[in-house]
């Protein structure tokens, strides 16, 4: 049986710090006792002192003493608090620009200018009109009068279908404007 590679740490969270370690009073502040507890294992040992989450976040400068830290320090107290000592894993940052996509999805990235072979278009069917829906909508009301299909409430509006009047049962011609649009003319250079 192979035995499992543990992963050691030289940086890790400090949670549940009392709020006197954070204060600036040197009277009241607690930080030389606070940091007395972790450097024991090391004397290079530094501190970020994170207040409004309530954290430090404490490194070591080799794996080794923060691996001890890491495991002597899992239960401690600390003026009435229980310190909870998180590992923080190491984040490895590669190339700054992204890398290109996979051989296999630059097709649907960008589709080839000729179709594939084999491939022929597929002709669409025509539009289906529905007579009976039309049937029914033309028996509601008169034209030009409102009829209520889905009343509206507070979160959703009402629909409502109005009816056009029939311009060609009436034997009238649609408005059309006999507007003519004027031309700009053609700006001739001065001479």
């Amino acid at each position: 049986m192979a035995a499992v590679k543990r992963e050691l740490h030289d940086k890790f969270w400090v949670v549940g710090v009392p709020p006197v370690v954070f204060s600036e009073d040197p009277m009241v502040s607690l930080k030389s006792e606070f940091e007395g507890i972790f450097r024991c294992y090391s004397p290079e040992v530094q501190f970020s002192y994170i207040k409004p989450l309530s954290r430090v976040l404490v490194s070591y400068p080799d794996e080794e003493s923060g691996q001890r830290a890491l495991e002597g320090l899992k239960k401690t107290e600390f003026h009435g608090a229980d310190l909870k000592v998180q590992s923080v894993k190491p984040v490895t940052i590669g190339e700054r620009k992204l890398s290109l996509p996979a051989q296999t999805n630059r097709f649907f990235i960008s589709p080839p200018s000729s179709p594939p072979v084999g491939w022929e278009p597929v002709e669409e069917p025509p539009p289906v009109v529905d007579y009976n829906l039309l049937s029914a909508l033309s028996r509601l009301r008169k034209p030009g009068e409102a009829h209520e299909v889905l009343s509206g409430t507070t979160e959703a509006p009402s629909i409502v279908v109005i009816g056009c009047e029939d311009s060609a049962a009436k034997g009238t011609r649609p408005n059309i404007s006999s507007a003519r649009a004027t031309e700009t003319r053609i700006p001739r250079p001065s001479q």
